[in-house]
C-alpha cells in the first residue's frame, strides 16, 4: 500500500513537472549559432517621433554566447551599438527591463523596478512594473501560428506617466512573436508600439 501511494505521488509530481496535468511550463530556452529572429517595429504618435524612434525591421542573432541586433535595410545589416535592450527582452531574460521571467507558467507574477530616460526628457525616471503571465494558447501573426503565454505588463512612473503592455511568448520559437505598447497616461498619451515577429530560423 505504502509502495503503491509513493508511485502515485511520483507519477503526479512528473506530470506537474511536465505541465501533462494542464499547466504548461517551460524553462529559459537554450540557444545556439546561428539562431536569429526577425521582427518589424511600428511606433504610432507624434510625442515618440524623434531620432530616437524604432521604426523599421531588425535582426537578431544569436553567435559566440551573445545576441547582435542589427537593422536591416534593403540589402544591408547595421549593427546596432546601443538602445538594444527593448530588441533583446523579445528573447532572453534581461537584467534591467525583464520583460520575461523563467520559468513561465500561468498565474506567475513579478515585480521589476528600472530607470529610463523618456524620448524628449533630459532626466531619468523610476519606473514600477507588475508583470503578469495571463494565459497560455494560440496566436497567429505574419510568421505563422504559435502556441504561446499571454504576459501583460503594467508601468507607472509615480502618477505621472502609465504604460500598458501585452505580448506574446512561444516556446516554438523560443522568443516573444508579437509585442503592443500604448502610453495610457503623460505627455505620449495615445502613442504605440507594436512588434511582430516575421521570420525565425537558424543558419548552420
Amino acid at each position: 500500500m505504502k509502495k503503491t501511494i509513493l508511485a502515485s505521488l511520483f507519477v503526479l509530481l512528473s506530470l506537474a513537472h511536465t505541465g501533462a496535468i494542464g499547466q504548461e511550463r517551460h524553462e529559459a530556452p537554450l540557444f545556439k549559432d546561428g539562431d536569429y529572429w526577425q521582427y518589424r517595429v511600428v511606433e504610432y504618435g507624434d510625442y515618440i517621433k524623434t531620432e530616437r524612434e524604432l521604426n523599421g525591421l531588425y535582426e537578431l542573432v544569436y553567435a559566440s554566447g551573445r545576441f547582435r541586433a542589427l537593422k536591416v535595410e534593403e540589402s544591408r545589416k547595421t549593427e546596432l551599438k546601443s538602445d538594444t535592450g527593448l530588441l533583446l527582452g523579445l528573447l532572453t531574460q534581461t537584467e534591467k527591463l525583464q520583460y520575461l521571467q523563467f520559468p513561465l507558467h500561468k498565474g506567475r507574477s513579478w515585480t521589476t523596478d528600472y530607470t529610463f530616460r523618456p524620448r524628449r526628457r533630459d532626466a531619468d525616471r523610476l519606473v514600477k512594473t507588475v508583470t503578469s503571465v495571463t494565459d497560455f494558447g494560440d496566436i497567429t501573426n505574419g510568421a505563422g501560428a504559435f502556441q504561446a503565454f499571454k504576459i501583460e505588463r503594467d508601468a507607472r512612473f509615480r502618477d505621472v506617466d502609465h504604460w500598458r503592455f501585452v505580448y506574446y511568448w512561444s516556446p516554438q520559437t523560443r522568443s516573444v512573436v508579437s509585442y503592443s505598447m500604448e502610453v495610457l497616461k503623460g505627455a505620449a498619451a495615445g502613442s504605440k508600439r507594436q512588434i511582430e515577429l516575421v521570420k525565425f530560423g537558424s543558419v548552420p
